[in-house]
């Protein structure tokens, strides 16, 4: 039998990590984080890896694909899903897995990842270009959509434009003559069920400005400050809103208060550019089936 993925995927505060540990734990298995930022090391609380939720009946849930890199350089989605697949020859080594018997887990809100190992995106492996990407980091999010448009339509469906750096990755990989081709080149065979996760807007945003308020008081600023003195600063804005928003303030161009504005806004704008991308997964040929409740001490239910 092939191996049995199961894809926990939604917007960003929607309680995937809980979820997906229950069900791992139920079965005695192990998770595949499908998150683009948790692979680096030092970015803890503002990527929500949330390990103590890993920890359940005294016991811990196995992960992979987290703190694997520095930040210092850029993790692609090549990378990430050369490595997945090697996990994935791995888990074939282990008779539960390789019998189908349970399944391993793959839980995150980054789409874009989660497709390249499900279709097998032939994605080239193209160098980071330091240079052409300095020269394009002020550019706007909009004129960057619409440059991967006109002088690259043939990686623009295949790419995740919700991300400046995603976006300029894209161009730079054009740049090489480089071609992001789905072609269904996946090298070991798989079953996979996606469960998208949904909450009603309201709900969704007021978990979003409860947690944001926990990870600043948990030290997210200091986790900043920290990164500050390690990368610079072009690559610490790189690594997400809440690092370049939260550097902002450090730098003295906004009060606190607004900095929690700025970024509880920007946080709920990613919710939703999330949503769209689950939303077309569908037309991807990857179904999927929402889940709009769901009760953590009766999860079989769901399955």
């Amino acid at each position: 039998m092939p191996l049995r993925l199961l894809c926990i995927v939604g917007p960003t505060a929607i309680g995937k990590t809980k979820l997906a540990v229950r069900l791992a734990e139920h079965w005695h298995s192990e998770i595949i984080s499908v998150d683009s930022r948790q692979v680096y090391r030092g970015l803890d609380i503002g990527t929500g890896k949330d390990l103590a939720d890993y920890s359940i009946n005294g016991k811990t849930v196995p992960y992979h694909m987290i703190d694997i890199t520095s930040p210092e350089v850029a993790y692609t989605v090549y990378e990430y899903q050369q490595a997945v697949y090697h996990l994935l020859e791995w888990f074939l080594k282990k008779d539960d897995y390789a019998e189908g018997k349970k399944p391993i887990i793959l839980c995150g809100g980054s789409g874009l990842y989660l497709e390249a190992v499900l279709k097998g995106y032939r994605i080239p492996s193209v160098p980071e270009d330091s240079a052409f990407r300095n020269s394009l980091s002020e550019v706007k999010l909009a004129e960057l959509d619409k440059m991967l448009l006109t002088t690259a339509p043939h990686l623009y469906q295949l790419t995740d434009k919700s991300s400046s750096k995603r976006i300029i990755r894209a161009l730079e990989v054009a740049r090489a003559g480089g071609v992001l081709q789905e072609e269904n080149f996946v090298p070991i065979s798989f079953e996979h069920e996606i469960l998208c996760l949904q909450l009603p807007r309201e709900e969704l945003y007021a978990r979003i400005a409860k947690r944001l308020d926990q990870r600043l008081k948990e030290g997210l600023i200091e986790e900043v400050e920290q990164l500050a003195s390690m990368l610079s600063s072009l690559r610490l804005s790189q690594l997400g809103m809440e690092y370049r928003e939260i550097s902002q303030y450090l730098d003295g161009q906004c009060s606190r208060a607004q900095m929690r504005e700025n970024l509880f806004r920007e946080i709920c704008r990613l919710s939703r550019r999330q949503q769209t991308w689950f939303k077309g997964m569908p037309r991807r040929a990857l179904p999927m089936r929402t889940i709009e409740s769901w009760d953590e001490n009766n999860l079989l239910s769901l399955l």
